[in-house]
């Protein structure tokens, strides 16, 4: 009985062990199952990540090839687009060069251009003045109608030009000085006294001269002093005129002319000129005395 009991227990211990064995087996199976499962879904994954990462290199080189596409296309246009506008620019317009620049006697920029023909022209600017070695681009419809003309002439006009220049220098170094004379006596007007009559031909054609004025019926009525008038009909040293060939002018409004024609004093009339004016005036007559003596 003991026997029995005993070889019943090995077998029940045998059943155990080889229960236990299974299940242990059982589960390495799952685990090994589960394991090769976890490492293809891990092989899916890489794969996927592989494909889709070579699927987003092709996306990008697809995009960078368009965009070199599009950026050869838009330089191809602007490149054809500057060769046009180039070919129209040439066509149209033309460069100019600045080879001498002064201010004129009207104070507007004035300039010596030359073209690409080896001729030249003179032009102005309304204010802004021109630079030695300029190069301005211009319309040639515009260039054509300017007055061109040869290296020769230029030559004259430059030599010219310069001189006018440096009178005028010379002529603002004078205006200064006397300006600054009128200031030391606070003389900021000049004065030309005249009989109202001729006020509206003064308006219309401005300050003359006394012969002047009587060679072209200016005058409407004349209160010059006969007397006084016979000293100033002579010859004057500088530049060879009488005084009557200058407006005359007073420093003063109350002045001995005034006081001589007192009997008419309700029908004259004095007109005030600021030095500036004076100034300019001058300016203007020296020029134009340096031309006439150099032609």
């Amino acid at each position: 009985m003991a026997a029995v009991i005993i070889i019943g227990i090995i077998v029940l211990i045998i059943i155990i062990n080889v229960s236990s064995n299974n299940r242990r087996q059982k589960e390495e199976a799952e685990r090994q199952a589960r394991l090769r499962q976890q490492r293809a879904e891990e092989e899916r994954q890489a794969r996927l990540r592989r494909e889709r990462a070579v699927a987003e290199q092709l996306r990008k080189e697809e995009a960078e090839r368009q965009a070199r596409l599009r950026l050869e296309r838009e330089t191809a246009e602007k490149k054809r687009k500057e060769d046009e506008n180039k070919r129209l620019d040439e066509l149209y317009n033309e460069t100019i060069i600045v080879v001498y620049e002064s201010v004129g006697e009207n104070n507007k920029p004035q300039a010596i251009v030359k073209r690409s023909n080896n001729t030249y022209a003179s032009i102005e600017r309304p204010s802004e003045r021109f630079k030695i070695s300029e190069k301005i681009r211009i319309a040639k419809e515009k260039i054509n109608k300017w007055d061109w003309y040869d290296e020769t002439t230029y030559q004259k006009k430059l030599s010219k030009k310069r001189q006018v220049d440096l009178l005028r220098e010379q002529i603002l170094e004078k205006l200064r000085i006397q300006n600054q004379y009128l200031d030391s006596f606070a003389i900021k007007y000049l004065y030309h006294m005249t009989h109202k009559d001729n006020l509206e031909r003064i308006l219309q054609s401005g300050l003359k001269s006394h012969n002047y004025a009587r060679r072209n019926n200016l005058m409407q009525n004349d209160i010059a002093n006969n007397e006084v008038n016979d000293r100033r009909s002579r010859i004057e040293p500088i530049y060879n005129r009488s005084l009557h060939d200058y407006v005359p002018l007073y420093f003063n409004p109350k002045n001995s002319m005034l006081f001589v024609r007192r009997n008419i004093q309700d029908n004259i009339i004095i007109l005030a000129l600021a030095k500036t004016f004076l100034s300019a005036s001058l300016m203007a007559i020296f020029i134009i005395l340096f031309f006439c003596k150099s032609k």
